[in-house]
C-alpha cells in the first residue's frame, strides 16, 4: 500500500515538473495576435472597398463572308504511265534491222525507227498487186471506153434509121402513083429493116455493157484491195515509237526469226503519266459540291479539278501540275474509297517523273460561296466563341463542313462582322467581360 502511494506521488511530481516547459509560448504569441487585430482595427484608413469588374483582353478575327476560298482535298498515289505499248509481230520474217541504242530503259521519242523485219517478201506482194490493180484499171477504162462508142454509134444509127423511114415513106408514094417499080420498093425496105437491125443490135450490146462496167469496178476494188494489204504487210515490218516512251522489254536481235504473234519489245509514255488516288467519298462530296452534283463533270471533270503533284526528297521537293482526269463511279470494294485518276501535266522540256513514283497530291476545286473558315483554335467541339456588341463572351453553335489541315470549314453558325475569339482561355463563362484585341487574319470564304 504505501509503495502504490509513493509511486503516484513521484508521477504527479514528475508532471507538475514537465508542464511549464511545453506551454510557455502559447501566452506570448495569444498576446501578439491580439495587439495585430486592435493595429488594423485602429488604423486611420482602413475602409472596405469595392472592387470593379476586371476584362479578359482576347485576341478576335472579324468574319468575312466576301473572300473566295478554295476548297483542297490532299491525298497520295503511284505515278504510272496512261500508255503502253507492245511490239507484237503481225508477220512472220527475219529480223533485218535494229535501232543501235535499243536496249532496255532507253528512251525515244514519237516517231523512232526501232526494228526492221526483212521486206523482201512483202515488197515483191506489193509489186505483184500494183501490176493486178493497172490491169484492172485498164480494164475497166476499155469498158467506159465502149460505152461512150455505142452511145455514139446509136445516136448516128438513129438519125440514119430516121432518114430510112422517110425514104421509104417517100417511095411507097411514089410506087402506088407507078413511078417506080415494086422491085426498087422492095430493095428500100430491105435496107429499112437492115437498119433497124444495126440500131437493135447496138442498143443489146449497150445493155449488156453497165454489167460489164460493175464487173472492172468490182476488179478494180479487189485490186486495191490486194494492193492495200501488201503495202499495209511492208509497213508492218517496220516498227516504230507509238510516243515518247521508254523501253521497258526487249526480246530481238539481228537475224533472228520472229514468228506472227511474237512480242518483240515493250515500252511505257514518259510524258503522259497518271495515277490513281483513293480518298473517302464524303471528302469529295463535302469540298466539291458542283462537281459531284454533275454526273457529266463527275465522270469527266476536265479543268473543274486541277491538281499539284509533290515528291520530297531530303534535298527538296518536286512539282508537277496535273488536272483530275476522271472519277470512278463506283467505289473500292475494299475500303470503300472514291478512285480518283490525276493526269500529270508534262510539256516537253519538264522534266518527267518515273513511273512508280509515290507521290503527293492536292486537288484543288472550284470557289465555295456559301461556307466561312474560321483557325482550329477557335473551333471548341461544336461550338466557337465571340464577342458581342457589350464586349461579352457568347458562345455560338456552328455546323462545320469538313475540316483541313489548320482550317474548319462551316457551312452556317457565323456571318459578316462577327468577332470570332482566337485566343485560349482557361475558364471561357458565357457573359463574362473581355478586351477584344482585333488582328489582320480574317476568318473568310
Amino acid at each position: 500500500m504505501n509503495r502504490k502511494t509513493n509511486i503516484g506521488e513521484s508521477m504527479s511530481r514528475r508532471l507538475r515538473e514537465l508542464q511549464p516547459a511545453r506551454w510557455w509560448f502559447f501566452p506570448p504569441l495569444l498576446v501578439g495576435v491580439l495587439v495585430l487585430i486592435a493595429t488594423i482595427i485602429a488604423a486611420p484608413g482602413a475602409q472596405r472597398s469595392s472592387q470593379a469588374e476586371l476584362a479578359t483582353p482576347v485576341r478576335v478575327m472579324i468574319v468575312n463572308s466576301e473572300s473566295p476560298f478554295t476548297p483542297k482535298l490532299t491525298g497520295f498515289g503511284e505515278i504510272q504511265s496512261r500508255h503502253r505499248w507492245q511490239a507484237i509481230a503481225q508477220l512472220a520474217g527475219k529480223i533485218a534491222w535494229r535501232h543501235p541504242d535499243l536496249d532496255i530503259g532507253a528512251t525515244f521519242s514519237d516517231g523512232t525507227r526501232l526494228i526492221e523485219i526483212e521486206p523482201l517478201d512483202y515488197e515483191v506482194a506489193q509489186s505483184r498487186a500494183g501490176a493486178q490493180l493497172s490491169t484492172a484499171l485498164a480494164a475497166q477504162a476499155e469498158v467506159r471506153s465502149r460505152i461512150e462508142d455505142l452511145a455514139k454509134a446509136i445516136e448516128i444509127e438513129t438519125r440514119s434509121l430516121a432518114i430510112a423511114e422517110t425514104r421509104y415513106a417517100r417511095n411507097l408514094e411514089l410506087s402506088a402513083k407507078g413511078h417506080i417499080s415494086k422491085l426498087q420498093l422492095d430493095a428500100e425496105e430491105r435496107e429499112l429493116l437492115r437498119q433497124k437491125q444495126t440500131l437493135q443490135n447496138l442498143q443489146t450490146e449497150a445493155n449488156l455493157l453497165p454489167a460489164q462496167q460493175r464487173a472492172a469496178a468490182a476488179r478494180v476494188a479487189e485490186a486495191q484491195a490486194e494492193l492495200g494489204k501488201a503495202e499495209e504487210d511492208l509497213n508492218r515490218t517496220v516498227f516504230t515509237m507509238p510516243f515518247d516512251g521508254r523501253i521497258t522489254e526487249l526480246d530481238a536481235e539481228i537475224g533472228q526469226y520472229v514468228p506472227a504473234g511474237r512480242s518483240m519489245l515493250g515500252a511505257h509514255s514518259t510524258r503522259s503519266m497518271e495515277l490513281l488516288v483513293e480518298v473517302p467519298y464524303e471528302h469529295l462530296l463535302a469540298r466539291f459540291p458542283l462537281v459531284m452534283a454533275n454526273p457529266v463533270t463527275m465522270a469527266r471533270p476536265g479543268d473543274a479539278l486541277s491538281a499539284q503533284i509533290r515528291y520530297r526528297t531530303s534535298s527538296g521537293e518536286l512539282y508537277w501540275d496535273g488536272h483530275v482526269s476522271r472519277i470512278d463511279t463506283g467505289l473500292n470494294a475494299h475500303n470503300r474509297s472514291a478512285q480518283v485518276y490525276v493526269e500529270v501535266d508534262l510539256d516537253a522540256a519538264d522534266f518527267a517523273p518515273a513511273a512508280n513514283l509515290y507521290v503527293e497530291v492536292e486537288i484543288a476545286g472550284p470557289l465555295l460561296d456559301d461556307h466561312i473558315v474560321i483557325p482550329r483554335l477557335a473551333w471548341h467541339a461544336g461550338e466557337v466563341l465571340i464577342v458581342d456588341e457589350d464586349n461579352r463572351l457568347r458562345r455560338r453553335r456552328v455546323t462545320m463542313a469538313f475540316a483541313e489541315a489548320d482550317q474548319i470549314v462551316l457551312s452556317e453558325g457565323l456571318q459578316t462582322g462577327d468577332r470570332l475569339i482566337l485566343s485560349d482561355l482557361l475558364f471561357p463563362a458565357e457573359g463574362m467581360l473581355v478586351s477584344p484585341i482585333a488582328v489582320e487574319e480574317t476568318a473568310s470564304l
